[in-house]
């Protein structure tokens, strides 16, 4: 071993000089270690904590940031008794050591200081490391920058993984505004029960009665009676129940109409194409429709045209 790797720290570096210990560890102040690293002013080496910071943020995250970046208040003296506060950052010796890894490269300060951490660093992994014995300790700061370059290339390609399930989210987004107007029309057909009003049923279904007329709330009750889904027994409590087979397809509420109560059927929404079809049928017996499609608008308007015509 050269004599140039040994003793690169100190027994008593100035850096020991400047820890701090309570009940929570040791750490350093930032302003205490400025002058350490050959930054005469606060603002440039602010800039380079802040550097330190936001890489540790990337890689670890912003809990782990805060908890080895401490920012704090430190009150100094301005003359004739009075004070003011500052701000400072309360670094543990991994925060110290990222600070020293993103200082000015040109700096023998800066150099000097990431050796001390660096070995502190390992110190700390390892036990105690005998000075004469360690070996050369800017091997050790390459082997940390290169850890430290794989965190940020892993952090990065999650960050992008995160940008490319936001886009997703952004398309599905724009998919779910798309689909708006359908979902609105399909909440005005149904009641706060999950169930469609007669009413609403007779006018979203689209048939159009022999007579030209649209089918109509009593017209489409009416058929339901007469194809057997719906029970016909005026005066009873029975009258305008489903029959027990149906009785998934149409639900009938009681309900108060001025001094008389009435059974008022509900069409169910997944058997909606169903009851349509059996009214169809009903009003226009013999006629055989095409297999069903989708039915575009233009479509839609052709096939009333038809059925008038019959």
């Amino acid at each position: 071993m050269s004599n140039s790797s040994k003793h690169i720290v100190p027994a008593r570096s100035p850096f020991d000089a400047l820890r701090h210990d309570d009940e929570q560890g040791e750490y350093w102040l930032a302003r205490e270690l400025q002058p350490h690293m050959d930054y005469p002013q606060w603002r440039p080496f602010n800039v380079v904590v802040e550097k330190a910071k936001a890489s540790l943020a990337l890689v670890e995250g912003e809990a782990a940031a805060q908890s080895h970046f401490v920012e704090i208040d430190k009150m100094v003296s301005i003359g004739s008794k009075a004070t003011r506060s500052i701000p400072d950052y309360r670094l543990t010796r991994f925060g110290a050591y990222l600070t020293a890894m993103a200082g000015d490269d040109t700096k023998e300060a800066v150099a000097r200081a990431r050796v001390y951490f660096a070995v502190r660093t390992r110190e700390a992994e390892v036990g105690h490391v005998d000075a004469v014995e360690l070996g050369d300790p800017l091997e050790e700061i390459e082997r940390q920058t290169r850890l430290t370059a794989k965190a940020v290339q892993i952090a990065k390609a999650e960050r992008a993984a995160r940008e490319l399930v936001e886009a997703e989210n952004v398309e599905l987004r724009e998919e779910n505004a798309a689909m708006l107007p359908a979902v609105e029309v399909y909440e005005t057909m149904i009641d706060a029960r999950g169930f469609i009003p007669m009413a609403v049923f007779a006018q979203q279904c689209g048939i159009i009665r022999p007579n030209g007329k649209p089918l109509g709330q009593n017209t489409a009750i009416e058929a339901l009676r007469e194809i057997g889904i719906l029970k016909n027994a005026p005066g009873t409590e029975a009258h305008n129940t489903p029959y027990q087979e149906h009785a998934h397809r149409v639900v009938s509420r009681s309900e108060k109409r001025g001094q008389t109560w009435f059974n008022v059927p509900y069409i169910v929404p997944a058997h909606a194409h169903y009851i349509s079809r059996r009214i169809f049928e009903y009003l226009y017996p013999g006629y055989q429709p095409l297999p069903r499609t989708r039915t575009t608008e233009r479509q839609a308007i052709e096939r009333r045209r038809t059925i008038r015509a019959i």
